[in-house]
């Protein structure tokens, strides 16, 4: 049986859920956001960072 394994997320007692090392409060301060009144992380930069390996800056996301 051939299988991939590939661990993007990890839960831990203490620090709660992290995506690629990052912790949920982390993520929502550091992902792109839609600019404006809305200061809430995009949940397409989650995926971002889910597909890639870092967190898109700004310019990157928007520039797509």
């Amino acid at each position: 049986m051939k299988a991939l394994w590939y661990d993007t997320s990890k839960l831990d007692p203490i620090k709660g859920i992290t995506f690629r090392g990052y912790s949920v409060p982390d993520l929502s301060e550091n992902l792109p956001t839609a600019g404006g009144d809305n200061d809430q992380a995009l949940p397409e930069g989650k995926i971002w960072l889910l597909m890639g390996d870092s967190i898109p800056t700004q310019e990157e996301f928007l520039d797509v």
